[in-house]
């Protein structure tokens, strides 16, 4: 028989300790779209780590150590402090102390994009060119193959501001990468689903289908389409036609693809949010913010495709290691097990 053993290896300036070594007393991880993964993370007062500071760089490793006739395998790949296995990488914000405990906060690398402001410029450039020069020394993942005719920001506003606009106008999402760069993947984006069986990986779910709200769609300012590639500075005379449904004109699209694009992104988020629920399961480092999950062998029958919005994995002495799970719809027709 195998029994779970959770684990954490926590790097700190570049020296790893165990969860041990760092008196760790409990640690909490929330992943998400659209903004910055946060560490909230409690050690004893005398851990290792007891001289840590804002500004202190953090890799975080997570696992379930199987323990079996003492052999030893770890379900995570903790060998070492890489960042091919991180969940997250960042910085300390903020230290507290008390007579017994310290308690830190911090939030992943992308945070620094919150705080970057610049004034550039692109014309006839891929978003994927416009997304790298913005992310600057950050790693970034990038899906996305738009053409935009032009393109401008200034420094009235933050970096990641403005990365947040251009993936809710081509079907993106944004998120921090384990290793500490930027993610910017399209939501739309399949896969095969993880199956979480009811009475095995299950601990509890709550599932609801809603009404959706409005819909909102797009159409192209620019005249690109209809009257050639080198116009797209031309003004289309009447984009969104009269009897239209409620429809924006981004300043960014002067081609039809473009806004295409937009509103085939806003009826799939649209349709996705037809359904929303929790999912709470014993400690899985295998599920991410975009990941697809399945549950099945419900009482009323299996879920259907689900796809994760949000991640929390809380590790502590008290209930182990959970990790909870922010679902929204993802095909067209759902199932009934809620």
């Amino acid at each position: 028989m195998s029994l779970a053993r959770p684990n954490a290896i926590i790097t700190m300036d570049g020296q790893k300790f165990t969860s041990a070594e760092a008196g760790l007393v409990s640690l909490r991880l929330d992943l998400g779209f659209n903004t910055h993964d946060r560490l909230e993370m409690t050690l004893w007062a005398d851990s290792t780590l007891s001289n840590v500071s804002p500004g202190s760089e953090l890799i975080i490793e997570l696992s379930n150590e199987l323990v079996s006739d003492n052999l030893r395998s770890s379900a995570g790949g903790l060998l070492g402090a890489s960042n091919d296995n991180a969940l997250w990488t960042g910085t300390i914000d903020i230290v507290q102390s008390n007579a017994g405990q310290l308690h830190l906060s911090g939030l992943a690398s992308s945070a620094q994009l919150s705080q970057s402001r610049m004034s550039a410029t692109w014309a006839d450039q891929s978003i994927t060119d416009i997304i790298k020069d913005m992310a600057g020394e950050l790693d970034a993942e990038i899906e996305a193959d738009l053409q935009l005719s032009n393109y401008s920001i200034d420094n009235s506003r933050s970096v990641w501001s403005y990365l947040y606009d251009l993936a809710q106008l081509t079907g993106a999402e944004l998120s921090s990468a384990g290793g500490g760069g930027l993610r910017f993947i399209l939501a739309a984006k399949g896969g095969a689903s993880i199956s979480l069986r009811y009475g095995a990986d299950l601990i509890d779910w709550h599932l609801s289908e809603k009404q959706t709200s409005t819909l909102t769609l797009a159409a192209e300012h620019g005249a690109s389409s209809s009257q050639g590639k080198e116009k797209w500075h031309w003004l289309a005379h009447d984009p969104v036609g009269a009897g239209a449904d409620s429809t924006v004109i981004p300043s960014a699209f002067s081609s039809r693809e473009a806004a295409d694009l937009f509103s085939k992104a806003a009826q799939l988020r649209q349709k996705r949010s037809s359904m929303q629920g929790e999912v709470w399961v014993g400690g899985r480092i295998d599920l991410r913010p975009g990941g697809l999950v399945e549950l099945t062998g419900l009482p009323r029958g299996d879920s259907g495709t689900l796809r994760i919005k949000a991640v929390t994995h809380q590790l502590d002495g008290q209930s182990g290691f959970i990790t909870a799970l922010a679902v929204e719809g993802y095909s067209e027709s759902f199932g009934i097990g809620f």
